[in-house]
């Protein structure tokens, strides 16, 4: 139990590092980003959230400059669209509902788009 908390825990930490400074700890370049952000696009992936929301910012800033690319709903304007969603950020990946922030590397696994 002790091992998947430090997992966890080092998964968050790096994910939030990575947030607030824009630099991706264990990433690809910015080409690798935009060719990420493009296919989740293209398989109509969906991320849920509020602009100006902290979790909702910090997830878009994950990728960087490519995340005002993201198929973003907004659901302080979108909010019909937002039925269900309980959490922000909350993810729409193969048409299931995934909630809350996720590290590029679960966002590419679940979706099947290459980092």
């Amino acid at each position: 139990m002790l091992t998947i908390l430090v997992i966890f825990a080092f998964f968050w930490v790096t994910n939030v590092i990575s947030a607030v400074t824009g630099k991706h700890i264990f990433s690809s370049d910015e080409k690798d980003i935009k060719n990420f952000v493009k296919c989740l696009n293209d398989k109509n992936v969906k991320i849920y959230g509020v602009k100006g929301e902290k979790n909702t910012e910090l997830q878009i800033a994950m990728f960087g400059e490519e995340g005002k690319n993201l198929n973003l709903i907004d659901c302080s304007i979108e909010n019909d669209q937002c039925l269900g969603v309980v959490f922000f950020p909350s993810w729409e990946i193969k048409g299931r509902p995934v909630f809350g922030a996720m590290s590029l590397e679960v966002i590419s696994r679940l979706s099947d788009c290459k980092l």
